[in-house]
């Protein structure tokens, strides 16, 4: 299977994908609101990655030039870094109720619900400070980056 086929049947489902989840997340697609375990501008951002996911392959390799494959595969990333900070950050900040079971490789341990829910959350917490943290690090690295490299290109003139 050549390499350009691969790519366009990537390209293709992660577009289709991300416009399915975008249309229902607006409502032109009919989906029953129980279905949405958030709200809607969060499962429209999903979709909104997954769009972004097949510029992005579609983009990258056309890139001119080594440094334009660079930039784009490093705002692409920071696309999926910030939304996945921000969908975790939702989930820690929303404290959306539910029954939630603590398990080890898929054996549920038996706690009382209070104790689960309190690891749960603690859990869902912790990796929304450890994601907000690589994406301000992330941003800040990219910012520096073109930061240095306008000063490059202004000293070269």
């Amino acid at each position: 299977m050549s390499r350009w086929l691969v790519t366009a049947a990537f390209l293709l489902l992660s577009v289709g994908t991300g416009v399915a989840i975008v249309l229902a997340a607006v409502g032109i697609l009919p989906v029953d609101e129980r279905d949405f375990g958030a709200p809607r501008w969060i499962v429209a951002g999903a979709g909104c990655v997954f769009i972004a996911m097949g510029a992005c392959v579609l983009l990258v390799p056309w890139a001119a030039t080594e440094t334009w494959r660079g930039l784009l595969g490093g705002a692409f990333t920071l696309v999926f870094v910030t939304a996945g900070a921000i969908f975790l950050t939702w989930a820690a900040l929303s404290g959306a109720e539910g029954r939630s079971t603590l398990s080890v490789a898929g054996l549920p341990i038996p706690l009382p619900e209070r104790v689960s829910a309190a690891l749960d959350r603690t859990f869902v917490v912790f990796c929304a400070a450890l994601m907000d943290t690589i994406t301000v690090v992330a941003w800040w690295a990219m910012a520096r980056y073109l930061w240095r490299a306008a000063g490059r290109g202004a000293g070269a003139r």
